[in-house]
């Protein structure tokens, strides 16, 4: 026995031994070969004699079908499998790791194999952003930063933009996140803002919304936390629901290229049609392009009531099935009571307009109604990033397509884990002030995120004060209280204008429709919430919505005219749709909800990006050159109660300390040179008849002739002073110098309270100087009323449609007496028509001396009056 072991373990001692022979030589073997590739490198100037010669004998070796080549799709390998947890985990190494970007200052010394192997991933990234790879976009970002470089500008912000456009918590997370472990990385403001369009025209979450504002914030403001302070327990649910519902797919360039060999898919959480979740089977004889074409037949029931269309019969009549059904249902069988429909998975292309190609789920076929799309151009369908189509406007949604045997894996509450979890690994604070303008003027992009920071959580607020007011009234008490108009017909449909391709903010642009909404009788325009020009969302009636039917939101739009009942004229509304009207719209009925202010929201997002995009003047650099955030400190001192003793201690020790240089810190200022220069665009002689013009003001003081003179010589002045010492009053002598001497044109007053402008429009009116009230008309004070926009525009539409009126009448004269009007002398008039009194109100084909009078008489009938009346028909007159 212990010769057996011994020679056991003899054997063992020399297979070991033999092994780490070969081990050995192979290590050399992979010395020496590495040794001269490097003698070669060094001959050859770089270049790598392997990597060549392999890649010629693959080109040599390539075959080709002797049919057809292979696309690009088919030739592109499938990128390896990620998982969720080993991006995050590679994420967060990379922002620990001390070597990240250390080889970045020697990228314009590299050569060889090296720098090609940058430029190819840098080329990958171009494509995959190219073809919309999003997930593979972030792969190979981590690829580069893990070779101890940055990833360019352009790259990064193609990156932003692009995880934005469709839903995906994860990939808008990790592209963040991306940004945050880059020290370096700047973003733009057009980039920067088309991403916050998309966001918020889409409705997307809360909190993927303040963390994109972050990018914005300066240096010294507090960061955005995910989600408000004061949100409740119920708002904080709606909140995790939106999220979970924007989570997205994070393996969606694999999962596309797999859609092209399943026989079944499996499409889940569309929320705008639940008909559209389900299983659909791929069709053996029918391909669209190339690609599968999968198929759902779903049956419905007929439903007996009355629903929405143009008419009973339609275009073409009842068939036999209908004709039974309307006057034998009782006589109906199972089957005739089912109605069997078939919804198809299938790519379109468009020759005519390129941008409507991708993947549709159509109705019956595949040139059937489009009732959602996704532009992407894979093998196979996307697993996500749809877009639902109601009444030719794209709305996003959640639709998932997965395979059917993870449709039991799914969780809800897992779901919503994964992507609270996802929102917590990006760190707020390390994502603020990445702003960058064409000028790179840090005060310029300070000034601006923090002001679109403000705009955005200011829009974001009514948004919710509208949901939480919807939620919890019930649907009477929001009509009395005039927050809801329900059941109003469409009279009209007119006025489109086609979307524009290229906006300022960068925003989608859908184009806008005019329509005409009929109010109800005896409707009090003074109980309603909404005005004109203010912004309203547009659905379907709840009137006609059938049980188990969910509400049809078409779109936002605003309000251009409120036109009241005038005799048989019945009152309208006017509002301009963005998008389209149905096709039927006339034929059904319509629910008007009050909506947040978005015509002045994006009008303000205009007018700061014309701010650091544009040439500044003098005035718009006086306002960047000034710190920003100081009116947030006194807001949360006044939100606590005021200030307290401790404050008051502070701010009088930091007053002392400051008391001795005052002087010299104002001179040093660049806010104060600035205020001090001359605002020049003025003649230099206006300027000092001006100047000559203020010693005359008897009626001001030496302090407020002081203040007047200061307005007129510097860009900036401000005058304070207690209640009651006449600031009104030096505002309005300023503006009439400004006006009637210097001719400065145009002129703006505004102020924070709507009692101060009415009392500067009265001093200016009472002065003689011609001005305007802009504002809500019942802010505005009664006596101004002349003077308000509103009154203004409508008597310059009166004056319009009269001189239209009797343009019109003189033409019809002219044209029934067959000559010009001659001039008569008016004596001789007055005599002729005291001769003959019974012709007087008569129509003379000769000569017409009645004065036109607007009554129009339709029909057959008999009309009593005495006045000249024009008639489209049969009728008599006395």
């Amino acid at each position: 026995r212990s010769g057996g072991r011994g020679s056991a373990s003899g054997r063992d001692r020399s297979g070991s031994r033999k092994q780490k022979r070969s081990r050995d030589r192979d290590r050399d073997r992979s010395r020496d070969r590495d040794r001269s590739r490097d003698r070669d490198r060094e001959k050859d100037g770089g270049r790598d004699r392997d990597r060549d010669r392999d890649r010629e004998r693959s080109r040599r070796g390539r075959r080709r079908s002797p049919s057809r080549s292979r696309s690009r799709d088919e030739r592109r390998d499938p990128s390896p499998s990620y998982s969720v947890e080993d991006l995050w985990r590679r994420l967060e190494h990379l922002g620990t790791w001390k070597g990240l970007g250390k080889k970045d200052r020697q990228r314009p010394d590299l050569s060889g194999a090296e720098k090609s192997d940058l430029r190819a991933l840098e080329r990958k990234l171009e494509k995959r952003l190219t073809a919309g790879y999003r997930s593979s976009c972030i792969r190979t970002a981590l690829a580069i930063l893990e070779r101890g470089y940055w990833v360019k500008k352009e790259h990064l912000e193609q990156m932003l933009s692009q995880s934005v456009q469709r839903p995906g918590v994860h990939q808008i997370c990790m592209s963040l996140k991306l940004v945050q472990i880059c020290p370096p990385a700047q973003i733009g403001m057009e980039p920067f803002l088309r991403g916050l369009g998309v966001l918020v025209q889409r409705n997307a979450p809360v909190q993927l919304v303040r963390m994109w504002l972050n990018l914005g914030m300066p240096q010294q403001s507090r960061a955005l936390k995910e989600l408000p302070y004061d949100y409740d327990e119920e708002e904080r649910n709606l909140a995790a629901q939106e999220l979970e519902d924007a989570l997205g797919v994070i393996t969606d360039d694999e999962e596309d290229e797999k859609g092209a060999e399943r026989k079944t898919i499996f499409i889940t959480g569309c929320k705008a049609r639940p008909e559209l979740n389900g299983r659909y089977e791929r069709s053996e004889d029918i391909t669209a392009y190339r690609r599968p074409v999968y198929e759902k037949i779903i049956e419905k029931k007929i439903q007996r009531d009355k629903g929405k269309g143009k008419g009973k019969g339609g275009k073409g009549g009842h068939n036999a099935l209908e004709l039974k059904m309307l006057l034998m249902p009782h006589m109906l069988t199972e089957e005739e009571q089912m109605q069997q429909e078939i919804l198809v998975v299938h790519y379109r292309k468009d020759a005519n307009m390129p941008g409507r190609n991708g993947w549709y789920i159509s109705r019956n076929t595949c040139s059937g109604e489009s009732l959602s799309w996704n532009a992407r151009e894979t093998r196979g369908p996307p697993a996500g990033g749809w877009f639902v189509i109601r009444d030719r406007a794209r709305l996003p949604d959640p639709i998932r397509i997965v395979d059917p045997g993870q449709v039991a894996n799914e969780n809800s509450s897992a779901r919503r884990k994964e992507a609270v979890r996802a929102l917590q690994m990006l760190d707020a604070n390390k994502l603020r002030a990445r702003l960058v303008t064409h000028d790179a003027c840090a005060a310029a992009a300070e000034y601006f995120g923090h002001f679109c920071m403000l705009m955005h959580l200011e829009h974001m607020e009514e948004l919710r004060q509208i949901k939480r007011r919807t939620g919890r009234l019930p649907e009477g008490e929001l009509q009395r209280l005039g927050w809801t108009l329900d059941g109003l017909p469409c009279t009209a449909v007119f006025g489109r204008r086609e979307p524009k391709k290229v906006t300022m903010i960068g925003w989608e642009d859908t184009g806008s429709e005019m329509g005409a909404l009929c109010m109800p009788p005896n409707t009090n325009f003074e109980r309603l919430k909404f005005k004109r020009g203010d912004s309203v969302t547009i659905s379907e009636s709840r009137q006609q919505i059938r049980r188990g039917e969910q509400l049809e939101k078409i779109g936002e739009g605003f309000i251009a005219d409120l036109r009241p009942s005038r005799g048989r004229e019945e009152a309208q509304l006017i509002i301009r749709l963005r998008g389209c009207w149905p096709d039927d719209a006339m034929s059904r009925r319509w629910r008007i909800d009050k909506g947040a202010n978005s015509t002045l929201y994006e009008r303000q997002l205009q007018a700061m990006l014309n701010l650091v995009t544009k040439e500044r003047p003098r005035v718009s650099e006086l306002l960047i050159t000034a710190k920003v955030g100081l009116a947030d400190s006194w807001s949360k001192q006044w939100r606590r109660g005021g200030p307290t003793e401790e404050d008051k201690k502070a701010a009088a020790r930091a007053a002392e300390q400051a008391a001795a240089m005052a002087e010299k810190e104002h001179a040093d200022r660049a806010a104060a040179k600035l205020a001090k220069l001359n605002p020049g665009g003025t003649d230099s002689d206006k300027l000092d008849r001006a100047l000559k013009e203020v010693k005359t003001l008897t009626h001001l003081n030496q302090s407020q002739r002081d203040a007047v003179r200061s307005a007129l010589r510097q860009t900036c002045t401000i005058i304070q002073g207690p209640p009651g010492t006449g600031k009104t009053h030096v505002s309005v002598q300023i503006m009439k110098m400004w006006s009637k001497i210097l001719d400065l044109s145009p002129l703006l007053a505004t102020s924070d309270s709507n009692v101060a402008v009415d009392n500067i429009a009265m001093g200016l009116r009472a002065e003689g100087v011609k001005a305007v009230r802009v504002g809500r008309p019942d802010k505005i004070n009664r006596i101004l009323e002349e003077i308000t926009l509103e009154c203004l525009l409508e008597k310059e539409k009166t004056e319009l449609q009269d001189r239209k009126f009797e343009a019109r009448f003189r033409s019809r004269s002219r044209s029934k007496s067959g000559s010009p009007d001659v001039k008569r002398d008016g004596a001789a008039a007055k005599n002729e028509a005291k001769k003959k009194p019974d012709r007087a109100c008569s129509v003379s084909p000769e000569r017409s001396v009645s004065p036109p009078v607007r009554t129009k008489g339709k029909g057959k009938g008999k009309g009593k009056g005495k006045g000249k009346s024009e008639g489209k028909g049969k009728g008599k007159g006395k």
